[in-house]
C-alpha cells in the first residue's frame, strides 16, 4: 500500500505508539489486504510533513490494495511419494523454492507459503480452494527420490474450471533438480503468458536461473534446517538447526542461503 520509500502501518501498531513522539499519520480507513480475511484499519506515516486530509486518497489506496495485478496463483505443497517419509523436507523445500522463483515475476500474484500450509495433508477440491482464496490457478505436484534419482511431476490447474493448463513429469539425476525447478518455473510463466498475458521478460527468466548452490549436500542440509524451522524452537531443535547450517557453510562457503538462515 505504501508509496515507494513510504511506510503504512495498521491501527494496532498506531495504538501502540500513539503516546510517543512520532511522525504524523494520515488515516486511510478500513482497507482490504492480501491474505487477511477482514478489513484492516491502516495509516500512512507522513515522513516529510504533517498528516493530510485523506479525502479520495483513502478509496484509492483501498482499491489498489484489494486489486491483484495479474493472475493469482497458489502453489500447493508437493506430495512426498518417496518410500522414506522423512524425505518430506525435500518436497517441501522444492515447493518453497518454486514459490520464491515465481515471485520474481512482477506480473504474477503468488500467495504466501503460509497460505499453502493450511491445505497440507487434506484432500482439497480445486474449485473450492480457488473460490475461497480468489485464485485463478493452482500448481500441485509430487516428488519421488530413489538411488540418486528424482521424479518430479507438476501440473497447473485452472481454479475456475478444474481443467489442466499444463502438466509435465521429469525423471532426472539429483544433481539436475535445480535445472528442473527452473524449467518448471519457466513453463508455468509461459503457460500463464498464453492464458492471461503475463509478461515473461528475458531479464526475469535470467534472474530465476543460475542460483544453484555449488554442492548438493549443502542444499540438503539447508532443507533439513527448514523442516526444523517449521517446528517448535526447543533448545534441542535450536542446536540441531545451528549444527546443520554450520555444516552447510563448511561444505559450501559461498552458499548465501545458509548464511541468511544462520543469521535468522
Amino acid at each position: 500500500m505504501a508509496e515507494p520509500g513510504g511506510i503504512c502501518i495498521s491501527g494496532k501498531v498506531r495504538d501502540e505508539i500513539r503516546d510517543k513522539p512520532f511522525y504524523a499519520l494520515t488515516d486511510l480507513g478500513e482497507v482490504e489486504v492480501k491474505n487477511i480475511s477482514r478489513p484492516v484499519h491502516a495509516f500512512r506515516v507522513e515522513i516529510d510533513g504533517a498528516a493530510a486530509d485523506p479525502g479520495d486518497k483513502t478509496k484509492a489506496v483501498a482499491a489498489r490494495a484489494s486489486s491483484a495485478e495479474g493472475p493469482r496463483i497458489l502453489v500447493l505443497l508437493f506430495d512426498n511419494l518417496s518410500c522414506d517419509p522423512d524425505q518430506k523436507y525435500f518436497s517441501d523445500g522444492l515447493t518453497e523454492n518454486l514459490i520464491t522463483e515465481l515471485l520474481r515475476f512482477s506480473d504474477l500474484h503468488v500467495l504466501a507459503r503460509n497460505t499453502t500450509l493450511q491445505y497440507q495433508g487434506r484432500g482439497v477440491d480445486i474449485r473450492d480452494v480457488g473460490c475461497d482464496l480468489e485464485v485463478d490457478f493452482l500448481l500441485e505436484g509430487s516428488v519421488r527420490r530413489a538411488a540418486g534419482r528424482v521424479r518430479i511431476t507438476a501440473q497447473l490447474i485452472d481454479a475456475a474450471s478444474g481443467d489442466h493448463v499444463w502438466a509435465e513429469r521429469y525423471d532426472r539425476d539429483m544433481a539436475d533438480v535445480f535445472v528442473v525447478q527452473d524449467e518448471i518455473t519457466s513453463l508455468i510463466v509461459s503457460a500463464l503468458a498464453s492464458a492471461r498475458g503475463v509478461v515473461a521478460t528475458t531479464a526475469g527468466r535470467q534472474l530465476v536461473a543460475s542460483k544453484a548452490p555449488e554442492d548438493m549436500a549443502a542444499y540438503e542440509l539447508v532443507l533439513r534446517f527448514r523442516a526444523l524451522e517449521a517446528g517448535a524452537w526447543t533448545k534441542e531443535n535450536f542446536l540441531s538447526a545451528q549444527g546443520l547450517l554450520e555444516r552447510a557453510i563448511e561444505i559450501d562457503p559461498n552458499y548465501a542461503r545458509a548464511y541468511t538462515k544462520m543469521a535468522r
